[in-house]
């Protein structure tokens, strides 16, 4: 499940050992769909179900498949003898997803007493293990710190771990260096960290919001908590320390000034750049009015409508060539095929099964920039895609692009690929 990740990592460190390198794994679990290799899911899988749900069986089936990659990556450090002079960082991006059920009162998993899982305010929706090792630098032994620190840390630190300076001219940046931390000199009291959840294209003051300072927490701008007396949040003190409510409402109030400034402005897609040509947009990055895209491959399988433009800057005048696409290019699949179903008893693993897709009966395709329709073109029967060859001047706009079925109905390209010519 993660052994691609991590060897395609420890091919490029085997490569680059005999000089300075800088590796990022991102694994794209533990997450959903919660599919992990037979093996893993037999670790957990005779369990009773009042310790784990099943999904939860699958959940920690990935956490050890990582921990042994993990392991693999370590051990070849010590192989390369390269494993004392390397800093290494482990740590996650947010609360657990499923490794914490509370349905109806049946508590199942583990979430250290904190309130929330993944995507929330509360603690256990973003506090995160972060583990670092250096044996050369003499960060190796065991302790913990429970100082409050965050993602923007790590830039600071790692600049000073290895004796960086940052460019005269870089922005001023947020986050503060946890060097002296590490080696138990300070313990950066008093400073005031924020997170929120999003998840919509116009941001919203207050949202899934936390203002975060020592023990205290600010929760969406009206309830605080003492985590050292109240780890689970459940004792909404605000009313009787309102000073402290006003001290952190005025730190997020003018962090938010900070970065809103630009909210109200729309990120465009270059188009035409010898960096990225061509470029791939998909449905997921569509706006529109509706409050969910489709965004994942059931929905894409099973034609979930979809409608909105797409933010461009062509990036230079000229002739390009507009790729409409139903499917990936990769799955080399003409627009109105269909997709087998995928069960469980055909891949070992699998959370569920997967449904056949459908045909949607595309037999038009069109694209539009600035409102004006540009092109359409009829869909034959095996066409991989729609495509459109046209000469575009240079500026901002919006694309639109889209399928029309044999019904009229229409629904947004799933994929649009935009190739300078």
């Amino acid at each position: 499940m993660h052994r691609r990740f991590f060897t395609e990592a420890i091919n490029f460190i085997q490569k680059s050992k005999d000089k300075p390198f800088f590796c990022y794994i991102a694994p794209n679990a533990p997450h959903g769909p919660y599919n992990v290799p037979k093996a893993y899911y037999n670790l957990y899988k005779d369990l009773n179900d009042t310790i784990l749900a099943d999904t939860q069986k699958r959940f920690y089936g990935m956490i050890t498949n990582i921990d042994d990659n993990f392991g693999k990556l370590r051990k070849k450090l010590t192989e390369l003898k390269i494993a004392d002079n390397t800093i290494l960082i482990f740590m996650t991006d947010n609360g657990t997803s499923a490794g914490y059920y509370n349905k109806k009162g049946k508590v199942t998993g583990y979430n250290a007493g904190m309130r929330g899982t993944k995507g929330s305010q509360y603690d256990g929706g973003h506090r995160v293990p972060f583990f670092i090792h250096w044996k050369d630098g003499k960060i190796n032994t065991a302790k913990d710190i429970h100082t409050l620190a965050a993602q923007i840390d790590i830039l600071p630190t790692l600049a000073e771990l290895c004796n960086i300076k940052l460019p005269k001219n870089h922005l001023d940046i947020d986050g503060q260096s946890l060097v002296a931390v590490l080696n138990g000199k300070d313990s950066l009291n008093n400073r005031l960290l924020i997170t929120d959840s999003q998840r919509v294209q116009n941001p919203e003051k207050w949202k899934s919001s936390a203002v975060m300072q020592n023990n205290w927490r600010l929760i969406n701008g009206k309830e605080l908590y003492d985590i050292s007396t109240d780890v689970g949040q459940r004792n909404n003190i605000a009313a009787t320390n309102k000073e402290k409510v006003a001290e952190m409402r005025s730190f997020y109030n003018n962090w938010w000034t900070q970065v809103s400034k630009d909210f109200n402005k729309e990120i465009y897609f270059k188009i035409g750049s010898s960096k990225e040509n061509p470029i791939i947009l998909t449905a997921h990055d569509i706006h529109g009015k509706e409050t969910m895209q489709p965004w994942n491959q059931i929905q894409i399988r099973q034609g979930k409508i979809g409608a909105g433009y797409w933010s461009v800057n062509i990036l230079e005048d000229g002739n390009y060539q507009v790729a409409l696409r139903r499917y990936p290019i990769e799955s080399n699949l003409p627009i109105n095929s269909t997709t087998p179903a995928i069960t469980t008893s055909e891949l070992v693993g699998l959370e569920k099964d997967i449904p056949e897709g459908k045909s949607l009966n595309y037999s038009r395709a069109s694209i539009q920039f600035k409102h004006q329709i540009v092109s359409e073109i009829d869909v034959k029967e095996n066409d991989l895609s729609a495509n459109f060859n046209i000469n575009l001047k240079a500026g901002k706009t919006k694309l639109y692009a889209n399928f029309i079925s044999d019904k009229g109905e229409k629904n947004v390209a799933y994929y649009v690929y935009i190739k300078k010519l």
